[in-house]
Parts: structure tokens; sequence; C-alpha cells
């Protein structure tokens, strides 16, 4: 079985990442998908305690895990392999994924909620209506809406 772990905040997750799920699945063949959710950087708590499940970690640490599985790459704008450290790209069978033009992100869903504006061209209408339904980033939700204004940088 041709099994892909796709792993993101996905906070929330978007029509961007089902596209990445969707390219992958038809260019690598793949016979499913699982879709499994990080912990938030710290600058980005969490919205719902229930968000985000820990994964195990795997035991043999990252060196070891390079080693054992192959790893695709979405292109994203403004990202190059060359980012990566060296220590993944040399030890790493990396794939990038190519085609994947859908130019959105979880940030730019968060502030259109902010600012009234319609979530539909942006995520799966099951997830429009948990945003809304939730009472998900609005304005004064949650602390880490403060600092994602502040930041220049968008995140997916």
């Amino acid at each position: 079985m041709n099994v892909a772990l796709f792993g993101g905040t996905f906070d929330p997750i978007h029509r961007g990442h089902l596209a990445v799920a969707r390219a992958a699945r038809r260019q690598l063949m793949l016979e499913e998908i699982l879709f499994v959710p990080s912990r938030p950087r710290p600058a980005r708590p969490a919205v719902l305690p229930d968000r985000c499940r820990r994964v195990p970690r795997h035991r043999g640490g990252a060196d070891v895990l390079t080693h054992e599985v192959e790893f695709v790459v979405a292109n994203r704008p403004g990202f190059s392999l060359a980012a990566l450290p060296e220590r993944v790209r040399d030890r790493a069978t990396l794939h990038l994924l190519p085609g994947v033009s859908e130019r959105i992100s979880a940030t730019e869903v968060r502030r259109a909620v902010r600012s009234g504006q319609r979530l539909e061209d942006r995520v799966d209408p099951a997830v429009a209506a948990y945003i809304y339904g939730a009472g998900l980033y609005r304005a004064n939700s949650c602390a880490h809406h403060r600092s994602e204004t502040r930041s220049k940088t968008p995140v997916a």
C-alpha cells in the first residue's frame, strides 16, 4: 500500500492543502493520504484545545527517519529545496511536487474571517460552517490573532 502522511498545522485546512493532497495522490499514485496535524509554533497557540492531537514521535530520531521514508515537498511561492537544511537534503529522498497552483494560505483565511469576507473560494463549505459555528478567528477570539496581524510572513 502506498500511503502518505501530510503534516501541517492546518489552522484551518483550506483548498490549497486539498490541492496539494490531490496532486500528490495523482502524481505519486498514492492509495491513501493521512492528514497529521502538528502542534502550532509557540508564537501561534492553538485556537481550540482539541484541534491538534500529539502524534507519537519516531523513536529513532530524525536521522533514522530520513533514511526510512521518502519526502514529498509541495512547491509554494518563495520556496526552494535549497532552503532545507543540508543534512536533510543529503540524507533524505526528496520529491518536489510541481503543478500545485492554489495561492492561498491559512493566514489569508483567518484574515478573511476577521474582515467579514466570504470563505467559499478558500475553504470547503463544511470547514466554513465549522469556523463560523465555533466563532473561530474573530478579532477578539484568541491572543495569537493580535500577534498574527503584526506578522508580515503568511503561514499556511
